[in-house]
C-alpha cells in the first residue's frame, strides 16, 4: 500500500508560488498534477487538474500555505498509511496508490455539508481531499468510505463495466455501512440521516425506481443521487444507505462479504422484503 509523499509536492508548490491566481494555477498543474500522469494511462496534466478540481481539489489561494502546513503538522500521511494498511489486511483488498491534497476549502457547500472533505476512487488509486481542520475520525471515515469503493471497483465493477444508478445506490450504501461499523455511527454522512426509511421508500417509488438503470453518463443520474430541481436533496445517497443497511440487518454478512456482493443480489433482497 503506497501513500505517495504528496506532502513534499505541496511544500514545493508553496515555495514555487507566484503573485497571480493564473500563475499559481499553472504551478499547481506543473507540480501537483503533472506527476500524476504516470498513474493515468490516457490523461495529461491539464485534464487531470480539471478533473480533480471538479471532485474537490483546492483552487490556488493565498491561504493554502497555512492549510498545507497544518496538514503536514497533523501527520495525516501517517494516519492514512496505518488506516489503509489495516483495511487492506482486513478486507483482503488491492494494493493501491493514495494521494492526499487540500480540499476546496473556500467551497461553502463542501464545508457545511461534507465537513470540508471529499474523495475520488479508482480500482488502482485513491485521492483524499482534506483540510488542516479535518479530525482523525473524519479522515478515517473518508478512507473507509473511499477504499470500500476501490474494493468494489476492483472485484465487482470491473474496468469496462458501465455503472448504473442502482450500482451507485449500493456502492454508496455499502460505503456508509462500512463507516458505521468501523468508525462509528457518529461518523456517518449527513446524507444517511436526512430522511428516515419510510421517506426513503417514497423517494425510491417517486424518483429512483423508474430511473434505476440510468448510466453515470446520463445527467439525470447525479441529479437523482445529489438532488436538485424537484428531486429531494441527497435522495439517492439516502435511499442507498437505507437499502444496504436493511440488507445487512437481515442477512448479517461480514463486511468483506458485503463488499463483494453483487448489486443485483442486494437490490433483489430489498425489493422482495418490501424494503423499497
Amino acid at each position: 500500500m503506497s501513500v505517495i509523499e504528496t506532502d513534499q509536492w505541496l511544500l514545493n508548490y508553496i515555495s514555487s508560488k507566484k503573485s497571480t491566481f493564473q500563475d499559481n494555477f499553472m504551478v499547481q498543474r506543473d507540480l501537483l498534477c503533472a506527476p500524476l500522469t504516470h498513474y493515468f494511462s490516457d490523461a495529461n496534466s491539464e485534464t487531470i487538474q480539471l478533473h480533480l478540481i471538479q471532485h474537490g481539489l483546492f483552487h490556488p489561494d493565498p491561504h493554502d500555505q497555512y492549510v498545507i502546513r497544518g496538514m503536514i503538522s497533523n501527520d495525516y500521511w501517517k494516519i492514512t498509511t496505518v488506516q489503509l494498511a489495516t483495511l487492506q489486511k482486513k478486507w483482503e483488498g488491492p494494493d493501491i496508490s493514495t494521494f492526499l491534497f487540500p480540499s476546496d476549502f473556500k467551497n461553502e457547500q463542501l464545508r457545511t455539508e461534507l465537513n470540508g472533505i471529499s474523495g475520488l476512487s479508482y480500482p488502482d488509486k485513491l485521492f483524499l481531499f482534506i483540510t488542516e481542520q479535518t479530525t482523525s475520525n473524519q479522515l478515517k471515515a473518508l478512507i473507509v468510505h473511499e477504499y470500500s469503493h476501490v474494493i468494489r471497483f476492483h472485484y465487482v465493477h470491473h474496468q469496462n463495466s458501465i455503472l448504473t444508478l442502482r450500482d451507485a445506490l449500493v456502492l454508496e450504501g455499502i460505503a456508509e455501512v462500512a463507516v458505521k461499523q468501523i468508525v462509528g455511527e457518529n461518523a456517518l454522512s449527513k446524507a444517511t440521516k436526512i430522511y428516515d426509511q419510510s421517506t426513503a421508500k417514497k423517494h425510491w417509488q417517486n424518483w429512483i425506481k423508474a430511473n434505476q438503470n440510468l448510466t453515470k453518463t446520463n445527467p439525470k443520474h447525479d441529479l437523482l443521487m445529489y438532488g436538485g430541481d424537484n428531486v429531494p436533496k441527497w435522495a439517492g445517497y439516502n435511499v442507498g444507505y437505507h437499502l444496504v443497511n436493511t440488507y445487512v440487518e437481515k442477512v448479517n454478512p461480514t463486511l468483506q462479504e458485503l463488499l463483494r456482493t453483487p448489486t443485483n443480489k442486494i437490490m433483489e433482497h430489498s425489493i422482495s422484503k418490501n424494503v423499497l
